[in-house]
């Protein structure tokens, strides 16, 4: 038996080799399914929001030459599904062409005429004398090249959300006059969640979102899209604590020259 032992042992080691291959295999197999079909899901969402009728003839060939890519590794991708052949290399290729999709989305947002200013819905204060006031306050603050950061604090009910979207509707009527490339309106409420002002944000810039993305990297596209404009105007309402800019995407005010930040909060310092 002793004799036997090393001759047994030269024998099962390659058939428990070959088994545990064909196990990693499979494990390797099924986890670049699920990657690939993931992003396939992206690369034809993607190709259903890009609009390929751009002006710029060298961009549209671009884009085309992106959709044409695309096309042929989902194409690809669900033949090797059916043959069960499937590569990590083709994952990769998939991945790529999903972060090219994403930027060119990006840029097609940007050069896409958009409005300088979106109303806002809600009661004005212009005819009220105190809050017209103030208002102009506000204006004179926003044309000074001394002012980078305005804030807006009172108690719940005074007014403040009233005051800055009668300010946002007003810079809406005067778009073409206003100092402003963008104005940007968004709420932060008593249960902060940057994620959400984000996509508020983003959802105004036209930026694509994705459920699975990090904070971090939609900040990223936040920051580079905001970099575009020659300036911005961030009205933040409803601040309850103190807020990471920077987590947002929002460039520091005082290197974006001419671009300004106004923030509504109950409480005084924030």
């Amino acid at each position: 038996m002793e004799c036997l032992s090393p001759f047994l042992g030269e024998i099962l080691r390659p058939m428990c080799d070959s088994m545990c291959s064909r196990v990693v295999n499979a494990i390797r197999f099924k986890s670049n399914v699920q990657a690939l079909k993931k992003v396939m899901e992206k690369l034809v969402e993607l190709s259903c929001n890009i609009n390929y009728d751009h002006k710029d003839k060298s961009f549209s060939l671009k884009l085309m030459g992106w959709q044409r890519n695309s096309d042929e590794v989902i194409t690809k991708a669900r033949l090797k599904l059916e043959e069960r052949r499937l590569s990590r290399k083709l994952v990769t290729i998939a991945r790529m062409l999903e972060k090219e999709g994403l930027d060119l989305l990006d840029m097609v947002a940007v050069a896409t005429a958009h409005e300088r200013v979106e109303h806002v819905p809600g009661v004005s204060v212009l005819y009220q004398t105190t809050a017209s006031n103030m208002l102009g306050k506000i204006i004179y603050g926003l044309r000074s090249s001394e002012v980078q950061k305005i804030g807006i604090w009172g108690m719940g009910g005074v007014g403040k959300t009233t005051l800055v979207r009668t300010l946002n509707n007003k810079l809406h009527e005067e778009a073409a006059i206003q100092p402003f490339g963008l104005v940007i309106f968004a709420t932060a409420s008593k249960d902060f969640d940057p994620r959400t002002v984000q996509k508020q944000i983003a959802e105004r810039l036209d930026i694509d979102t994705r459920l699975e993305e990090t904070v971090e990297r939609l900040a990223r596209r936040i920051y580079v899209r905001l970099e575009k404009e020659n300036n911005f105007l961030l009205i933040l309402d409803d601040v309850w604590k103190d807020i990471d800019l920077d987590l947002l995407g929002i460039p520091r005010t005082e290197e974006k020259k001419g671009s300004k930040i106004i923030l509504t909060s109950r409480m005084l310092n924030y």
